[in-house]
């Protein structure tokens, strides 16, 4: 997997190596599985964006693709995206068409009409509420349980957002030692609308190809 560079990220929370490598994971799937698809064209969502990392590794790997929206809930996020950006601007030596949305997720199930993508990736919170210990910082408890919205409206807004003719790509945790199966849940909430595969495992975790 190649070096892309350093990202600004706030000091109270960093990503971790699941956004690089679901990231690269995705692009090597779309360049072997996908050759018909033309990239300059597409619109992508990187929902739960955070400091935008995913997005960025996506458009390093796949140049081609620059109409990427960030979705985010938290407006910390922004100035990093904000410097982020300005790096990659300098390391392609042109401007990005990148947007910072600073909305929750459930907030694009209810725009009418909402909007719709060929490319979704998400990185979302792994934890429910009740899974885990909380930590003393809001900022982090945000970031790690699903407390702005439920998995539920996640789902949602995934198959809202998908083109008849898209894709998402979603990381999510097996929870079975906390005593919760997401991916039953997953099943279930999608049954008769959209279908679900396990693409790969990204540090024992799902990399999940949703798809019509």
């Amino acid at each position: 997997m190649p070096f892309t560079y350093f990202y600004s990220q706030p000091s109270e929370y960093r990503f971790s190596l699941d956004s690089i490598e679901m990231a690269w994971a995705v692009a090597q799937y779309l360049q072997e599985s996908r050759p018909d698809l033309n990239l300059s064209q597409c619109q992508a969502l990187d929902l739960c964006a955070g400091c935008g990392v995913i997005g960025f590794e996506l458009n390093f790997h796949l140049p081609s693709l620059e109409k990427i929206d960030f979705v985010e809930v938290q407006s910390e996020y922004l100035p990093h995206f904000e410097q982020n950006l300005k790096m990659a601007e300098q390391k392609r030596q042109k401007s990005l068409p990148f947007e910072f949305i600073n909305k929750n997720y459930q907030d694009l199930v209810e725009a009418k009409p909402s909007k719709r993508y060929q490319l979704i990736l998400c990185n979302p919170p792994y934890f429910l509420p009740e899974q885990g210990k909380m930590s003393p910082s809001d900022f982090k408890n945000r970031c790690r349980f699903f407390l702005d919205s439920s998995f539920e409206k996640l789902i949602e807004c995934l198959i809202s957002s998908l083109a008849m003719d898209g894709e998402a790509f979603l990381l999510l945790r097996p929870l079975e030692d906390h005593g919760h199966d997401l991916l039953s849940d997953l099943k279930k909430l999608i049954k008769g609308t959209i279908q679900c595969e396990n693409l790969a495992m990204v540090r024992g975790t799902f990399l999940l190809r949703l798809y019509h």
